[in-house]
């Protein structure tokens, strides 16, 4: 389950909906940063090592960018990084994966889309691709349907 933040109306739920959507992933474990074996919510992934799995394999499968295989190594205590004890657990942390985007399902009425504070608001059309963290703003008598990564639909409702 994702963290919930504070945000700021009128983009509450779409902003919300769209950072928490690279944290729904449907990974089965989560752990804290600052220690191995303590779950926690949305911070962490656990990869069970196979036979074969190298630290730079897991990052080349994992992180946006792979050269960063040494955060993994001293974030797990791995001392060779080609020999993986199968069984084991490797912690990836989300920070360090590739954001997704979702896709608009369905606008009905007046909707914009903002990516960042600095950009100027854009109309938001079916199939558009939106980025982690892009704020909608939905009018009057509006609404519109999102997809996240994960499958899951987010209909956003009007003066949100």
């Amino acid at each position: 389950m994702p963290h919930h933040h504070a945000l700021r109306p009128p983009c509450a739920l779409a902003a919300l909906a769209l950072s928490a959507f690279a944290a729904l992933s449907g990974t089965s474990a989560h752990a804290n940063p600052a220690a191995a074996d303590s779950p926690s919510q949305a911070d962490e992934i656990a990869h069970t090592v196979q036979d074969g799995d190298t630290l730079e394999g897991l990052a080349k499968a994992y992180l946006a960018a792979p050269r960063q295989w040494p955060l993994l190594q001293a974030r797990n205590k791995v001392t060779n990084p080609r020999r993986l004890q199968p069984g084991s657990i490797i912690w990836i942390p989300v920070r360090l994966q590739p954001a997704e985007s979702a896709t608009v399902e369905f606008v009905h009425g007046a909707v914009t889309a903002r990516a960042n504070a600095s950009d100027a608001r854009a109309p938001v059309a079916k199939g558009n691709k939106l980025d982690e963290g892009t704020a909608l703003q939905v009018g009057p008598d509006a609404f519109v349907s999102v997809r996240l990564a994960d499958g899951t639909v987010v209909r956003v409702q009007a003066q949100s």
